[in-house]
């Protein structure tokens, strides 16, 4: 447990009395606090200027400004402060005023210095409680505000297909991007954070997963739905029942799972992915190129389909090092029979590079951008 010292506690003694004064200091000091003095509630507003106090022991009937005056000084300049009042003409009226000006307890004279120095310690006390409630209260009023924020965008929630293309023409696939109107969120990840915040990541990927095939049906018969998933997904139970939405359909989607969130955590990794394919699904990698761990995600997910990060793409044709990085990506997925997709292509001239690799399926706003409607 910290001592008052290892706390820096600071202590203000205000008494027009010194022989009080020297005491209280001299007490206070053995137990650890860092005390200064003042003659009357002048100079403690004074020094109250000057510093911040935890604690504040005060007389009440004193020269210049009274203690009633000085816990009113107290309130505004120290408001988070322990005010104890001293006084050898108390009665209950002035308890209750003391009390009213955010005293924390009031002592009569004449006084045990144990007394004193048990009231200091209670009211610390007290005062930490006091902070600690009221972050756990902070805390519990945000998580209620972004839950609402949650709920507000989950009502809200659609999805826009970003075709993928092959090179000489003509659609690949769709991928199902998550969108919603609720401003507080404006990017997927915020949305993903809130969701892993609020415990509701198997919730948010239910109702996309859902959404996504309402929003396929005019699909051409020939094309691929791509979906993301978030790795917490592959625990959801739902995912691999043959009711599940994308059930009826899982030889026409493809399961992206991001690279950019660690799968270290799950240790049956591939256990779970070979279920999914069982169902008929396939798997990708997404933005490998973007975050870590890419080569171990191969390793654990053995994707039949590779995405290729835009920080990849961007200028490529400018840039030598990725290139190079692109043509290896590549060369080790078709070593491992998967295809590969380039993803963000936004000029002629990053397409013509790619295509001048043997990358074959690409995506980017020179296609085309992300629509509410699949056309067929």
């Amino acid at each position: 447990m910290p001592t008052a010292a290892d706390e820096q506690t600071r202590v203000l003694v205000v008494d027009d009395e010194r022989f009080i004064r020297e005491v209280l200091a001299d007490f206070l000091g053995m137990e650890g606090y860092l005390v200064r003095t003042a003659e009357d509630g002048a100079a403690a507003s004074r020094e109250l200027d000057r510093a911040r106090y935890h604690v504040i022991i005060t007389d009440l009937k004193m020269p210049n400004m009274g203690g009633l005056d000085l816990l009113r000084e107290i309130k505004s300049k120290s408001p988070d402060a322990v005010t104890l009042v001293m006084t050898g003409f108390g009665t209950v009226e002035t308890a209750i005023d003391a009390m009213k000006c955010g005293a924390f307890d009031y002592v009569l004279k004449p006084f045990k210095v144990e007394q004193v120095l048990a009231l200091v310690r209670q009211g610390l006390q007290a005062r930490r409680e006091g902070a600690r409630q009221n972050a756990e209260r902070v805390k519990s009023d945000a998580k209620a505000e972004l839950g609402a924020r949650f709920e507000r965008m989950m009502d809200t929630l659609w999805l826009a297909y970003h075709p993928i293309v092959h090179i000489g023409g003509g659609v690949y696939g769709f991928e199902a991007l998550m969108r919603s109107e609720e401003p507080s969120f404006p990017d997927p990840s915020s949305v993903l954070s809130a969701a892993e915040e609020l415990g509701l990541l198997h919730r948010l990927g239910r109702q996309i997963r859902a959404r996504a095939v309402e929003g396929f049906v005019h699909a051409p018969a020939d094309a691929i739905l791509f979906v993301n998933l978030h790795p917490a997904d592959l625990t959801d139970p739902e995912l691999y029942s043959q009711s599940a939405p994308l059930a009826a359909m899982a030889e026409r989607v493809v399961l992206e799972v991001t690279e950019r969130a660690s799968l270290d955590k799950m240790s049956d990794v591939r256990e779970r992915v070979a279920k999914l394919r069982a169902l008929g699904y396939r798997v990708a990698i997404d933005d490998l190129g973007a975050g870590y761990a890419g080569l171990a995600s191969f390793t654990k997910l053995e994707p039949e389909i590779v995405k290729l990060d835009m920080s990849l793409v961007r200028d490529v044709h400018l840039n030598v090092t990725q290139e190079k990085i692109i043509v290896a990506m590549m060369s080790l997925a078709r070593e491992l029979k998967a295809r590969v997709v380039a993803e963000g292509v936004e000029t002629e001239e990053e397409r013509a590079k790619l295509a001048s690799l043997g990358c074959d399926l690409l995506q980017g706003f020179l296609f085309a951008r992300p629509e509410r409607i699949v056309r067929p």
